[in-house]
């Protein structure tokens, strides 16, 4: 990667001044080492390298939060985390689908035989 794209920048850039009192502002990478160590990875770097090596633990880790089966949406089953979300979205979810399918949002028309899809998913 070249060194003056901003990706680069922001994950090994730092400053040239002081810090401030109150405590060290942290950068974003920072934030991800610190997420890292709680999954004991401790090479993030290198392993970045090896993305099946990477995600493995996060995946075997978070596949473990359970999600309550009563939080679900009854429209289109998708499955939430807490009340509040779900609520928000089925006010979203319900104003969406009441309306034309060719009028929702995300919705787009084959252009072989014309049909109107929810999402480009399937084209």
């Amino acid at each position: 990667m070249h060194t003056a794209r901003i990706p680069k920048m922001l994950l090994f850039g730092w400053l040239p001044h002081t810090r401030p009192a109150q405590g060290p502002r942290l950068r974003w990478k920072d934030g991800i080492q610190a997420d890292l160590k709680l999954l004991k990875l401790e090479n993030w770097y290198g392993l970045t390298q090896q993305r099946l090596q990477l995600r493995a633990p996060y995946q075997t880790e978070m596949s473990y939060i359970p999600v309550p089966p009563s939080l679900s949406c009854t429209v289109c089953c998708r499955s939430f985390r807490s009340r509040s979300s779900m609520k928000w979205h089925k006010l979203k979810c319900l104003a969406e689908r009441q309306l034309p399918l060719c009028e929702q949002p995300g919705a787009v028309q084959c252009p072989k035989c014309h049909r109107w899809l929810r999402s480009a998913g399937g084209l």
